[in-house]
């Protein structure tokens, strides 16, 4: 009897004490998508927040709905790791973080994280998940051509348009600008030079031509005047 009001006792505190707590956990699960080439790193983040006065908790990692680790954590102890294969499992304070080194095509998949609270209540939430893409190796060496071809082209793409440029106004430029060659230029002159000498000759010669035949006009005339004078004379 007396064993029995004990544990009825015991279970009326253990219910009351539960009621009290309204605790609550949230879980920030970050980055929601990953996208990696083979033999890389990649680094997943759980964080929580409650407002329960915990002594330790329970962090699990699952992808694709299998558990790769499950881990307590007293919160009095400060910082926890643990490794499995390639795999190291870290909690310290309220985070607790999965580093995943070397992945390959069979790390693709959705990566879970859970905390539990076992103490003062039971309580368990998930994050939002993180997918995790894996790439084959030769996918980098095809995005390097199409990033090395990609530039080429457009480097080439940038010449000849310069050059055309250049080749339309140097044509522009000639077409209203004709070229005349020196030695065209200075036999031009020459033969300018000779027409304007021939003309100038000419002019002399009319003008001496004419200066010549107004001399002879007046000579002529007075020769006259001196023969009638000399005529007059004879017959007086």
């Amino acid at each position: 009897m007396r064993l029995l009001t004990t544990l009825l006792g015991c279970l009326l505190l253990s219910s009351l004490s539960s009621r009290d707590v309204n605790g609550k956990i949230y879980i920030m699960q970050s980055p929601h998508k990953i996208t990696v080439r083979q033999a890389e790193s990649v680094q997943m983040l759980c964080c929580w927040e409650t407002d329960l006065d915990l002594e330790r908790i329970r962090v699990e990692w699952w992808k694709d709905r299998n558990r790769i680790k499950s881990s307590f954590h007293n919160i009095k102890n400060g910082s926890t790791e643990v490794n499995l294969n390639k795999c190291v499992f870290s909690i310290s304070r309220n985070c607790s973080k999965l580093t995943i080194s070397k992945v390959s095509k069979n790390d693709t998949g959705k990566y879970l994280c859970k905390a539990i609270i076992e103490i003062p209540k039971f309580i368990t939430a998930e994050g939002s998940g993180t997918n995790l893409t894996v790439e084959a190796a030769e996918n980098i060496k095809t995005d390097a051509l199409i990033v090395t071809i990609t530039a080429i082209i457009t480097s080439l793409a940038v010449v000849f348009l310069l050059l055309g440029v250049s080749l339309l106004w140097y044509y522009k430029r000639k077409t209203h600008h004709p070229a005349v060659s020196p030695g065209s230029t200075g036999a031009g002159t020459g033969e300018r030079h000779e027409v304007e000498l021939g003309e100038k000759e000419a002019l002399n010669e009319a003008a001496e031509g004419s200066t010549d035949s107004s001399r002879g006009s007046t000579q002529w005339a007075l020769s006259s005047i001196y023969e009638s004078f000399d005529y007059f004379a004879v017959q007086d």
